[in-house]
């Protein structure tokens, strides 16, 4: 068993790419690189394909390959946290989602289409988007001010993950404001930040460690069966914690 990490970097992918060709695998479970804007790394994946080497995706995917893929439901996902939020009497809400991969695409969809369904209004002023490479200056210091100016107004926020959440928190406090107090935020991936930040927050459920189990035990089936199909959304679960104030 080989590991290689990408950092999220096009070319750090298509480099470790290139070397498992060269070595002797029997297959390969990769979690795609900015998957939402065109991959330049598409020839490798279908040389893969073209050698018999099977490939299954985790959390994402590249649209444009018929691929085999285990993902969480990330539309549903959305809409139980946007759902949560209007529950406890909040209308005016913003999010902050991430446009180069497609998880962040179909968090806001999710975002959206439960707005809409509650009959409440989409605030594309208060929607943030940000990339792999924005994401630490989009808290930094000096753009805070920006920041709470693109936020005024609303009362609850769906941010892309827990780490977006936790960074959305200390800059808030930084300038004396609180969660939830001043705001309500929810997140996703249930992950260990969700739990040991300073607000313990209400998060979206991501099975990594089963999407990992099952991502073994299929590539294994489709080594032994390269007809065998695997195509797994995972429907997500929404943990309640204390990031969500009752404002009805």
């Amino acid at each position: 068993m080989s590991l290689r990490l990408t950092q999220n970097k096009v070319e750090h992918e298509r480099s470790q790419l290139l070397a498992f060709l060269s070595d002797d695998i029997n297959g390969l479970i990769v979690e795609p690189v900015k998957s939402a804007i065109p991959s330049i790394n598409l020839d490798i994946f279908k040389e893969f394909a073209a050698r018999g080497i099977p490939v299954i995706f985790i959390n994402s995917y590249y649209s444009r390959l018929d691929c085999n893929y285990i993902i969480n439901d990330d539309v549903e996902g959305a809409r139980l946290a946007t759902r949560n939020l209007v529950e406890n009497g909040h209308k005016n809400i913003g999010g902050i989602f991430k446009h180069d991969d497609l998880q962040g695409g179909y968090r806001y969809k999710g975002f959206a289409k439960e707005l809409y369904e509650q009959n409440l209004k989409l605030h594309e002023n208060h929607i943030i988007w940000f990339s792999t490479e924005t994401l630490d200056s989009l808290f930094s210091a000096n753009q805070v001010k920006l920041l709470l100016d693109r936020l005024a107004g609303i009362s609850g926020i769906v941010c892309y993950n827990d780490e977006v959440a936790v960074k959305l928190i200390q800059a808030f406090t930084r300038v004396g404001l609180h969660i939830p107090q001043d705001l309500s935020v929810v997140s996703f991936d249930n992950s260990n930040l969700s739990r040991v930040s300073s607000v313990h927050l209400t998060s979206v459920t991501h099975p990594g460690v089963e999407i990992g189990r099952l991502a073994a035990e299929s590539l294994l089936k489709i080594i032994d069966d390269p007809q065998h199909p695997v195509r797994h959304i995972y429907k997500p679960q929404l943990v309640i914690r204390d990031s969500v104030r009752n404002i009805k």
